[in-house]
């Protein structure tokens, strides 16, 4: 979706054969720290998506079970999927994604002693980055961000190490 554009994916998916799920609409919809706009907050609404020719939902990801977008598809008679989708995948009847070759060798670097003599200095500029925060959001796969930058300075903390308070 992100990189051809949702209208032309869910025309062209169709015509080759394909089914269109969209995933992670909490996502989507939820506003990041410092922001209150959507992630992405010119993503169509459900609606929009099913009469643009969607033929369903992702439901649950992970941790998150979507209550809406199970409403919404049930209400619509439309494809949701879930996480057990893949889980299946390792169940009994799937014995071909069982890798035989057992477990692969760890590699473990060596130390790097120009870690440790840059490790004051590493420390130095985290202790300056206290000074302010700086907020890009959430990125957005398209060589940018979702958000505006935010920068702000901590005065206060900066007057505090000056007047010795």
């Amino acid at each position: 979706m992100q990189f051809i554009g949702i209208n032309e994916t869910v025309t062209v998916s169709p015509e080759k054969g394909g089914l269109v799920s969209v995933n992670h609409i909490p996502w989507s919809n939820s506003t990041e720290w410092g922001y209150q706009v959507g992630t992405l907050s010119d993503h169509p609404s459900r609606e929009k998506l099913r009469d643009m020719g969607v033929d369903g939902f992702e439901v649950i990801n992970g941790d998150t079970f979507d209550w809406q977008t199970y409403l919404f598809v049930q209400q619509n008679n439309m494809l949701m999927h879930i996480r057990r989708n893949y889980d299946r995948t390792k169940g009994d009847e799937n014995k071909f994604f069982i890798d035989a070759t057992g477990t692969r060798p760890r590699v473990y670097p060596k130390k790097n002693p120009a870690y440790y003599n840059l490790l004051p200095m590493t420390l130095l500029a985290d202790y300056w980055t206290s000074f302010y925060s700086e907020s890009k959001g959430m990125y957005s796969f398209q060589s940018t961000f979702c958000h505006q930058r935010k920068f702000v300075m901590h005065w206060k903390v900066i007057f505090g190490l000056v007047s010795g308070v």
